[in-house]
């Protein structure tokens, strides 16, 4: 289903408005929730060379699909996916600009078929927000990543 929606002319357009825009949205939880996604990726960068940043990589998109997707389904907004659909663009929109958040997500469905780094990202990324949430581990696949491939990873900034 949300497959479909990524597609349609009214994501694409959703996807170009400003972050600030969508965040008007929100009610004062749902924004806390969606932005506990940034909290929680800002900090998986603390300990690597750019902070508060995360390079262009398949890997890292799978991820953050993946863990946001997964985080939500674990949660009380598991039925809402409006609000999963804003969730997954600010926090995209945040990092990456309006224009590479809306290809990232309209080919969601293709990259988890065929984009190997992008399954690999999504299989870690709906693992730790499982243990996340049912365990309270906190995640490090991001910055584990980002350390491991830096030297493949610096130029993509």
């Amino acid at each position: 289903m949300i497959f479909k929606f990524l597609k349609t002319k009214i994501a694409e357009k959703a996807m170009h408005k400003e972050v600030d825009e969508l965040k008007k949205n929100l009610d004062e939880a749902s924004f806390k929730f969606i932005e506990s996604f940034v909290s929680n990726f800002d900090a998986q960068t603390i300990l690597t060379p750019k902070k508060n940043q995360l390079p262009k990589s398949f890997f890292i998109y799978g991820y953050m699909y993946s863990y946001i997707d997964r985080t939500f389904q674990m949660s009380i907004y598991k039925k809402n996916e409006t609000l999963w659909m804003e969730g997954a663009l600010v926090v995209f929109v945040h990092y990456y600009g309006a224009k590479l958040a809306s290809q990232v997500l309209q080919r969601a469905e293709k990259y988890t078929k065929e984009n190997e780094d992008f399954i690999d990202g999504a299989k870690v990324g709906a693992k730790e927000a499982y243990d996340m949430m049912k365990f309270g581990k906190y995640p490090k696949g991001i910055s584990k990543y980002i350390l491991e491939h830096y030297e493949n990873l610096k130029d993509w900034y």
